[in-house]
């Protein structure tokens, strides 16, 4: 096995298998134009809840989808929620597009809540 502790991505190479992980290492960014690409599992590990928090907030303020942080299922919370909500508040009211990210973490987590206190 070997590992790449890399800038941008951490790689891992098993023989006989190939790369089995090559995502960033904590936050990936376009070196060209200063883009915030993507938050790995570093980012989602070691990263307090308000920097965390604020690295969600800033890939959807930038079109990163969300698909491309790690663990915000499992990270999210009711803090992260309002500042969606918020940010997704001043678009509307800006006439402008709500990201579909930012309505689907909205969705899924207010079903989540609801089927809770529905039990």
């Amino acid at each position: 096995m070997a590992v790449d502790l890399g800038t941008a991505n951490t790689l891992v190479y098993v023989r006989g298998k190939g790369i089995v992980l090559d995502e960033p290492s904590i936050v990936s960014m376009n070196t060209r134009d200063g883009r915030l690409l993507a938050m790995g599992t570093f980012a989602a590990r070691h990263l307090d809840d308000h920097n965390w928090r604020h690295g969600v907030l800033k890939c959807l303020f930038v079109g990163v989808p969300l698909s491309a942080v790690s663990n915000v299922d499992e990270r999210s919370d009711g803090e992260l929620l309002r500042m969606v909500a918020d940010y997704a508040d001043e678009r509307k009211a800006a006439g402008r597009e709500v990201p579909a990210d930012a309505v689907s973490l909205l969705e899924a987590r207010a079903w989540g809540a609801s089927t809770r206190t529905s039990t």
